[in-house]
């Protein structure tokens, strides 16, 4: 396994654990899910596009860590609904570097975000 790849394993379990202590359980089912769909994809990439790819890919992701570690953790004397939502909204920069199918995939991820978080869902 490359020094690349362990890095990329590292990161990939480091927000599946931070997903358990800072996300509620719908909520964490998704992110999962995509954090899954997102790092195979890395994962199968060929290592020169892998290489490529890989600052931008690895920053985002620690960004996103980042940010989930600084949330309120479950069981930490709150309820799930009581707690702070997690947010981090992209900058205009990086929504402009967004191919055509990524900007689907954020209004369908922010959709099915918003169909948990309405009171009367």
């Amino acid at each position: 396994m490359t020094k690349t790849k362990e890095v990329l394993l590292r990161l990939y379990a480091r927000i599946l654990r931070l997903h358990r202590s800072s996300l509620p359980l719908p909520l964490r089912d998704m992110g999962d899910q995509y954090v899954r769909q997102e790092f195979r994809s890395m994962w199968n990439l060929k290592d020169a596009d892998m290489e490529k790819h890989y600052d931008e890919f690895s920053g985002q992701w620690e960004d996103y860590a980042k940010t989930l570690g600084t949330a309120p953790q479950e069981g930490a004397g709150e309820s799930v609904a009581e707690r702070d939502v997690v947010s981090g909204d992209l900058k205009e920069e990086t929504l402009k570097t967004l191919s055509d199918e990524q900007r689907e995939q954020l209004k369908r991820l922010k959709d099915e975000i918003d169909g948990f978080t309405r009171p009367d869902a």
